[in-house]
């Protein structure tokens, strides 16, 4: 998502869709208006979010690959289509978080989002279904594409859509680097570099794709909790006001 789509979202935060049209039994408690106050919290809150959803995003693309292998071999053409799906998947992600920006109600998209990411769960621990049968004969590659939308494609989705959720969100709390969050950018790289290096020589040797598969939930779960936190936070920094000033990142 560009700067400019980020900056007309976050201005749309603060007009009558706002925390003034927000309904009663969502207003923000006063504790999480003082956390949201704590510029240092915000940032560092949205920093581990992002830095844990690129980690996820670049581990799970791998990882169900070599899942699909056993049964359809390792061709050229088998990683072709799922190099396909993975970014068909990616463009879905973030279409849906421009549509959640800028469509929904500000004070919505979080809850939003964290319904889109528990329903997420019903397809954890990461595995390939088994109702669609077996590959068919000659080139499968339609039965691959739904073997991977069905296994992976809603915690996929729901994973891409993060980055530029969070980056809206932190536009809108009038946190001092708001204008200026490339912290996050940095936090989101990292990440990619880590499970793109790490996965090959490190996770895959160390745990298995059986084990990681499950720590993968395990650490998707976390990625829940800490987006909500970043959208409560960036809830009671609007109801609070402008944070405290931050330490740098």
């Amino acid at each position: 998502m560009t700067d400019n789509t980020i900056g007309k979202s976050a201005a749309s935060g603060h007009g009558g869709a706002g925390v003034g049209a927000m309904p009663s039994f969502l207003a923000m408690p006063s504790f999480l208006v003082d956390l949201g106050r704590s510029a240092p919290a915000m940032m560092w809150t949205f920093t581990a979010t992002t830095f844990l959803s690129a980690l996820l995003l670049f581990a799970i693309q791998p990882m169900f690959a070599k899942l699909v292998l056993p049964v359809l071999g390792g061709s050229p053409s088998v990683w072709s289509v799922s190099v396909f799906f993975f970014q068909a998947a990616l463009l879905v992600g973030y279409l849906y978080a421009h549509l959640l920006i800028n469509k929904a109600p500000p004070h919505l998209t979080g809850i939003i989002h964290l319904a889109v990411c528990v329903l997420a769960f019903i397809c954890l621990p990461i595995a390939m279904v088994t109702w669609l049968g077996d590959p068919p004969e000659g080139e499968p590659y339609l039965w691959q594409l739904g073997v991977f939308a069905a296994s992976i494609g809603l915690p996929f989705m729901a994973v891409s859509a993060n980055a530029p959720l969070l980056q809206a969100w932190f536009a809108r709390s009038g946190h001092p680097n708001a204008r200026d969050p490339y912290f996050l950018y940095a936090a989101s790289n990292l990440g990619s570099l880590i499970a793109l290096i790490g996965y090959p020589f490190v996770l895959e040797p160390a745990f298995g794709l059986s084990a990681l598969s499950h720590l993968w939930a395990w650490a998707y779960g976390l990625l829940v909790l800490t987006i909500g936190a970043s959208f409560f936070l960036m809830r009671g920094a609007q109801a609070g006001g402008v944070p405290e000033a931050a330490a740098a990142p």
